[in-house]
C-alpha cells in the first residue's frame, strides 16, 4: 500500500461548549484515514479494536474501500466521552472507566510487526499516532525497515506533551521519526511559553520537520528552517473542528512524501481538515466528487 495510517480506534461522545452532542462518533485515527482518502486511493489502516469494530466501523471503511489490518483483541472498542471549553481545548474520559481504558491501552499498543503484510517498497508514507507507552515509538527504526522507501510522519499524543516530566524522552525520539505533528497548544505546554512566535523557534531549533496546526488560523510547515503558513479553509462553514488535526496531519505527510511544497503540502492538509468541519464525525465518502471539489480548492489557492 502507499500510504499506512496507524493508530487508535475509538468511539467518542462528544459535548459541545453550547450544549449540543454528537454520538458514538467513529473518532481517533478514522479521521486520519479521511485525510489522506480525499486524496490518494493506495490506503490502509492498522490498528486493534474490539470484536464490536464493525458496528461502529464497517461501513465508513467499506464505503471508502480501506484495506484493513484490524487485531479485534479487545472486548469492546475504546469509548470516550470529549468535552470541549470554552477556549477549543477539549478534555476526555473512557466511557468504560479507567481500569478497562488501562487495561485496553496495555494490550492495543501499534508494534511494528503490524505493519509487515501492508507494506512494501511501494509505501510512500506511514502516519502514526501514538503515545510514549506504546511500543512502536521505541522502534520506529524497526517499523521504517520494512517500508525503505516511505516517509514516517508520527503525531505525538497531547497528553504527553502537556506532561513536563516527557519532555526529555519525546525530543529523544523525534529524530527517528521523518516529521512530527503538534499544536499551537500543545507546543506552549511542551516549550513552557504563551507565545507562538516561541513555539516556532524551539520547533526550529530541533531540527526537524514539524507540522504545526494552529487551529482555525491555519498551520504551519517547519522544515530546515524555513517557515511556510497556510490559512484555514471555510472556517465560517465549520460544523464541528472534531478530528480535524488528525485529518491535517495525514494529509500532510502526502506532500512530503512525494516531495511536493511546502505551500502546497500545508494547502492540501487544510483541505482534508475543511472536509472533515463540514459534519459531525468523519467525511462520510471521499469519492471522485469530492476528490474533484478539493483539487478545485488547492488550484484556487496555488
Amino acid at each position: 500500500m502507499e500510504y499506512i495510517v496507524g493508530g487508535y480506534t475509538m468511539v467518542s461522545d462528544v459535548y459541545f461548549k453550547d450544549g449540543s452532542v454528537f454520538k458514538a462518533d467513529a473518532g481517533g485515527s478514522a479521521y486520519s484515514v479521511g485525510g489522506i482518502k480525499l486524496w490518494r486511493d493506495s490506503l490502509a489502516y492498522v490498528g486493534t479494536a474490539g470484536k464490536d469494530f464493525e458496528e461502529f466501523f464497517g461501513q465508513y471503511y467499506s464505503n471508502n474501500d480501506i484495506s484493513l489490518f484490524i487485531d479485534k483483541k479487545l472486548d469492546k472498542t475504546l469509548y470516550y466521552v470529549l468535552h470541549y471549553a470554552e477556549d477549543g481545548s477539549w478534555s476526555e474520559e473512557c466511557k468504560y472507566g479507567e481500569a478497562y481504558e488501562r487495561l485496553s491501552i496495555a494490550e492495543a499498543g501499534l508494534t511494528p510487526e503490524m505493519f509487515k503484510a501492508p507494506c512494501g517498497e511501494d509505501t510512500k508514507g506511514i502516519y502514526i499516532e501514538a503515545a510514549l507507552n506504546t511500543k512502536i515509538v521505541h522502534r520506529f527504526v524497526e517499523l521504517k525497515s520494512y517500508a525503505p522507501n516511505a516517509k514516517l510522519m508520527w503525531e505525538i499524543e497531547g497528553s504527553d506533551l502537556y506532561d513536563p516530566e516527557k519532555r526529555g524522552e519525546i525530543l529523544s525520539l523525534i529524530p527517528s521519526a521523518d516529521c512530527y505533528s503538534m499544536n499551537v497548544n500543545e507546543g506552549k505546554a511542551f516549550f513552557d511559553t504563551k507565545s507562538e512566535e516561541r513555539v516556532i523557534k524551539e520547533i526550529r531549533d530541533i531540527d526537524r520537520t514539524c507540522f504545526l496546526r494552529a487551529g482555525e488560523k491555519g498551520a504551519y510547515w517547519i522544515e530546515k528552517q524555513e517557515v511556510t503558513f497556510v490559512p484555514s479553509f471555510g472556517v465560517e462553514d465549520s460544523v464541528d473542528a472534531t478530528g480535524c488535526g488528525n485529518a491535517s496531519t495525514a494529509a500532510a505527510l502526502i506532500g512530503y512524501a512525494e516531495g511536493l511544497s511546502p505551500k502546497v503540502t500545508v494547502a492540501m492538509a487544510n483541505i482534508s481538515a475543511y472536509f472533515t468541519s463540514r459534519q459531525h464525525g468523519v467525511y462520510p465518502v471521499n469519492d471522485a466528487d469530492a476528490r474533484k471539489k478539493a483539487y478545485e480548492m488547492l488550484n484556487k489557492c496555488l
